[in-house]
């Protein structure tokens, strides 16, 4: 799943979606959390953090395996890309 975290309490965290769809996960003994290309600890998740999280579900249990903190969108940037392949003249 990909969205913001909407809040971190204990063991989860709840993230919502970009198409409103909000998913509690539970941070468990083998829970990955990973910002800036390094390991970091789950106390590094905060409210608001952009993040892509993932794991098995059983259920309506989700247990999250990876977390990675993606950094924040700068000001003034679209998420969209510009430009592109064949954009340079050729002669």
């Amino acid at each position: 799943e990909r969205g913001t975290v909407s809040s971190v309490s204990g063991s989860s965290v709840v993230v919502k979606a970009a198409d409103g769809t909000t998913w509690s996960w539970d941070l468990v003994s083998n829970t990955v959390v990973r910002q800036g290309h390094k390991k970091a600890p789950a106390s590094a998740l905060a409210d608001g953090q952009r993040v892509f999280i993932g794991g098995p579900m059983s259920g309506s249990a989700r247990d999250a395996r990876l977390v990675l903190i993606r950094p924040a969108a700068k000001a003034g940037s679209s998420s969209g890309s510009a430009g592109g392949a064949g954009s340079a003249s050729g002669s």
